[in-house]
């Protein structure tokens, strides 16, 4: 009787398939970067970029996308440095406000605008 339950028990193992445990590969996938999420938030921040004025969007892009620093992208543009640096902090304000990432404060009193994530739901 013991060797027919041993016997039993092997044939079971090899007639059905083995179990494994997916949640490593399910984790690898959830962590990687999504392709069509990166593609999404370019057309978000392309459409937000409509809403700068040229002046904002010349001082993004020689300081981000060329990747000069603030003196080298007042040469380009030909103005003080100080003014390209305030223009790429107004820039990325709008930016920020226009995405719906940042609200403003409600009393207006020169507060820093308060940033506000998008809810999960």
């Amino acid at each position: 009787m013991a060797r027919n339950l041993v016997v039993d028990d092997y044939r079971l193992r090899k007639a059905r398939p083995q179990e494994v445990d997916g949640s490593a590969w399910l984790e690898g996938r959830l962590t990687s970067p999504d392709e069509v999420g990166w593609l999404l938030s370019s057309m978000v921040l392309k459409e937000a970029f409509h809403h700068l004025s040229t002046n904002h969007r010349e001082a993004l892009y020689e300081t981000f996308f060329s990747g000069r620093s603030m003196r080298e992208a007042g040469q380009v543009l030909g103005v003080p440095s100080g003014t390209v640096k305030s223009r790429v902090h107004h820039a990325i304000r709008v930016l920020r406000m226009v995405m719906g990432v940042v609200e403003n404060a409600d009393d207006g009193a020169g507060e820093e605008p308060r940033v506000r994530y998008p809810s999960a739901a």
